[in-house]
């Protein structure tokens, strides 16, 4: 039998391996965490102050956006390189080009017969009083005394009874010419035949071209039993008469390759139409 003294020496030994290991983990765990703050020490004293951090961006963020392609050129009219804009097509009134910084971006065509008007931003009627396709541009002038009648509107030319003025904000912004024989009414501040308004023309100069005849009953036939609106020619199919309380104010033509379309009341493609035996040029 083991005697009780070397149970005793054994447990002692036991009680001392223990010991010994138990302070060997601490010293260990100590070693441990006194590495890991002086890490940790050294680098807040390495790491820059957070105003004095660079930041880094990518490449793409620095580069400027690429202009876009012109593809038609200068002659379309878009010439003002910090705008964005309509602008008309310089050989065909029915189209309008957006313009982007003077770029071209894109054309849109006006549908039927109408045509794009600078003045009115708008497609519009040909003939009408926002007809700007054939107009003489003018130098801007603010708070002009010529569009005093109507800031935003149609005012008389003072000096050209077959002229009138087109003003916004008490600006002109275009010079117009009224329908060939036809004459500017400041009545109703539209283009009326030249025998209604030559007598109020008075200081304002009736172009030579106009030609003024005298009213004859006949000419007031396509009107009658009409207030107010357009009425086609019975003798040509690519005229129209306006109408106002029963009588002729203006003989209108059509655009090329149009005539006049009873039902819709407004001028339309040829092939629309049957004019009959009325003729069409």
């Amino acid at each position: 039998m083991i005697s009780v003294s070397r149970m005793i020496q054994f447990k002692c030994l036991v009680i001392l391996v223990l010991s010994i290991s138990a302070v060997m983990s601490q010293r260990s765990l100590y070693q441990q965490n006194s590495y890991e703050d002086l890490r940790r020490q050294q680098l807040q004293q390495t790491r820059p102050a957070p105003s004095q951090q660079q930041k880094s961006f990518p490449d793409h963020a620095q580069q400027q956006r690429p202009a876009v392609e012109d593809t038609f050129g200068a002659d379309l009219g878009c010439k003002d390189p910090w705008t964005t804009e309509w602008t008309r097509d310089p050989s065909d009134c029915t189209k309008v080009h957006f313009c982007i910084q003077g770029k071209k971006q894109w054309t849109i065509n006006c549908n039927d017969t109408r045509i794009w008007s600078n003045v009115g931003h708008a497609c519009v009627e040909p003939m009408s009083q926002w007809d700007d396709c054939n107009q003489v541009m003018t130098t801007p002038t603010l708070n002009d005394p010529r569009c005093s009648n109507e800031p935003n509107g149609m005012n008389p030319d003072p000096n050209n009874c077959a002229q009138f003025l087109a003003c916004v904000n008490m600006t002109v912004v275009a010079t117009m010419e009224c329908p060939t024989n036809t004459l500017f009414s400041t009545r109703n501040n539209t283009c009326e035949l030249s025998f209604v308004v030559a007598s109020e023309c008075r200081e304002r100069s009736i172009p030579g071209h106009v030609l003024v005849t005298t009213a004859s009953p006949i000419v007031d036939k396509p009107c009658e039993g009409t207030s107010n609106g357009d009425v086609g020619d019975p003798g040509h199919c690519a005229r129209f008469y306006k109408c106002n309380y029963g009588r002729v104010v203006a003989r209108i033509r059509c655009p090329a390759n149009s005539a006049f379309n009873e039902e819709k009341k407004k001028c339309d493609w040829r092939q629309n139409v049957d004019c009959g035996d009325r003729p069409i040029y």
